[in-house]
């Protein structure tokens, strides 16, 4: 029998952090979607941004925020830390997330450039400029993605004016065999920030590549 079907409706699914007095999400669980995806809790405003602090569509990856209420933290001690995570009243907690029309939101992992294959992790930035360099391309930014069939698969997107050779394409795949699948996206300009800084806005690609969301 499912272990499922043994769970009590006594069981509550529950995403919360140190800084917060009060959990955000929570469900009660009674199926599977339930495990998955959880309700802001009544008196909490949770949603899901791009890295400019843009709410995103319905379904479309981006950053947990949580708006601070008046006794959650408000700073940290080490304020050089607590800059990144505590913006204009809100709280980012470091999590990747996705929210369906219905306001459900599902966590999908931390904002820590690492990818997760089959239970191992492996640092993105030594892949990436690993990559780069053999390729001999501008940029390359690498994801792990859990396709439609349920397959994890990486996504390699490249920054040149002309792709490299089907031979390079080959030998980075074998090199990634661990994944069910590897494949690759030229692109001639990668969509970056505007406030002159040129920094990657990995997100919007990521979204690009595997939902088709335009850049803007």
């Amino acid at each position: 029998m499912r272990a499922l079907d043994q769970l009590s409706s006594n069981i509550i699914a529950e995403y919360s952090a140190t800084e917060l007095l009060t959990p955000p999400l929570m469900s009660t669980v009674r199926n599977e979607d339930d495990i998955e995806w959880l309700r802001p809790l009544d008196g909490r405003d949770v949603s899901v941004v791009t890295d400019e602090h843009v709410l995103t569509a319905p379904n479309v990856e981006g950053f947990l925020r949580v708006r601070l209420n008046d006794l959650d933290f408000t700073s940290y001690y080490d304020e050089v830390e607590g800059q990144s995570a505590l913006v204009d009243g809100y709280f980012y907690p470091g999590d990747m997330a996705v929210k369906r029309a219905d306001g459900r939101i599902r966590i999908l992992g931390r904002v820590d450039a690492v990818l997760n294959v089959q239970g191992r992790k492996m640092a993105v930035q030594p892949i990436e400029q690993s990559i780069q360099g053999y390729f001999g391309v501008d940029e390359v930014c690498v994801f792990g993605h859990i396709n439609d069939a349920g397959q994890e698969e990486l996504i390699v997107a490249i920054e040149s004016p002309t792709p490299p050779s089907e031979a390079k394409l080959d030998s980075v795949r074998k090199r990634f065999s661990t994944f069910d699948s590897v494949r690759f996206h030229v692109l001639n300009k990668f969509p970056r920030s505007n406030t002159g800084t040129g920094k990657i806005r990995r997100i919007v690609l990521k979204n690009l590549l595997t939902k088709g969301v335009p850049k803007g």
